[in-house]
């Protein structure tokens, strides 16, 4: 790369590219990776005004990037001024709400993201007083012309350094974090799970080891339809080499017995955008939904590009047609969990279907 980087975030483009921002040592400007492995510097956007650190980036529907750092919001756009690019500033966010580099943050569907809890700004051991977790939730909604923010009901507790995790019905549970930043105060050993519909929190699964999950740790959807959460420390108050395996509700009968669930039995090995692809499944009339999740890549309490969608689709001789995004803005090129949803809401196991090209 031109610069250093460390704590930078990464992305995907509509066409492909990686657009890479930020970081310690790559504060003035992003810069993007070609193909074929080649790096130019965007010198048309200066970022030197905003938090270096992980700012949160997406592709939004308009196909600019959108993003915010601590609280700033801004849309860039890498293909103007001859390719140098353009950044634009989007407003800030209020003050009382998720905040700071340490904030969890997912794409629950197209366009709208919910931001919870945070409060930092700088490194843990760069820290004087640690700072303290926030329970704040607010969604932010891209689809217009310009951003809106809405607060929502408030997180079951104070975290930073939690990990939002959107599931394959489009809800999403936040696991880890604890009240004081990467300290073993008000550890959160719960699954909060959050309802995409309504906007409420309920607290569900407590894990049964007790480990805390703060800096460094990670949470990332499975194919089956759990979560995956590991790791924190290095530095912190424990060095957790080892992960757990959260079942959300929806893997589950009302008696606490594992579900039956719809299986896929085919699907493509990629799709393009706009396409109708075939899906075979056990029973087709069973299937209410279709979903959609981008695969994981995650760390420091954000997932980047973290998406989901529905799909329409209607039944077929043997399975499902399937309708797939129509455009790369909406879902950019890359690897995504294909899920099938019967009608007591049991997922499938997920195939991992490319989109957009190699």
């Amino acid at each position: 790369m031109n610069r250093p980087r460390w704590y930078a975030s990464p992305i995907t483009l509509p066409d492909g590219r990686t657009y890479i921002q930020g970081g310690i040592g790559g504060e003035d400007h992003p810069e993007l990776r070609d193909s074929d492995g080649t790096f130019d510097l965007l010198t048309g956007i200066d970022t030197s005004w905003l938090l270096e650190l992980y700012p949160r980036n997406w592709v939004a529907p308009n196909g600019l990037v959108f993003g915010y750092a601590d609280r700033t919001m801004y849309y860039v756009d890498p293909n103007a001024n001859g390719g140098n690019g353009s950044i634009t500033s989007a407003g800030t966010m209020p003050s009382d709400g998720p905040n700071g580099w340490n904030s969890t943050d997912v794409m629950y569907e197209p366009g709208k993201i919910l931001r919870c809890g945070g409060g930092s700004t700088t490194l843990p051991e760069k820290q004087g007083p640690q700072a303290q977790g926030k329970n704040a939730a607010a969604v932010i909604d891209i689809n217009g012309a310009t951003p809106s923010y809405k607060k929502r009901p408030s997180m079951p507790k104070f975290l930073i350094w939690a990990n939002a995790t959107v599931l394959a019905d489009g809800d999403v549970v936040v696991t880890g974090g604890s009240t004081v930043d990467n300290e073993l105060t008000g550890v959160n050993t719960s699954a909060l799970l959050w309802k995409a519909d309504t906007g409420s929190w309920t607290q569900g699964a407590e894990s049964t080891a007790g480990i805390a999950r703060l800096y460094h740790s990670v949470a990332l959807l499975l194919p089956d339809g759990s979560v995956m959460s590991g790791g924190g420390g290095a530095p912190g108050p424990q060095t957790n080499l080892d992960v757990e395996i959260y079942y959300p509700p929806y893997l589950f009968t009302n008696s606490g017995a594992f579900a039956p669930r719809p299986t896929i039995t085919s699907s493509p090995g990629g799709i393009t955008y706009g396409q109708r692809f075939a899906v075979g499944v056990n029973s087709a009339a069973g299937i209410q939904r279709v979903t959609f999740v981008k695969t994981a890549s995650v760390t420091h309490s954000f997932n980047f590009e973290q998406r989901f969608m529905e799909l329409t689709f209607t039944p077929n001789t043997g399975g499902l047609m399937v309708q797939a995004p129509s455009s790369a803005a909406l879902a950019p090129p890359g690897n995504y969990l294909l899920f099938v949803i019967d009608g007591q809401g049991v997922p499938s196991v997920a195939k991992i279907v490319p989109i957009g090209g190699s």
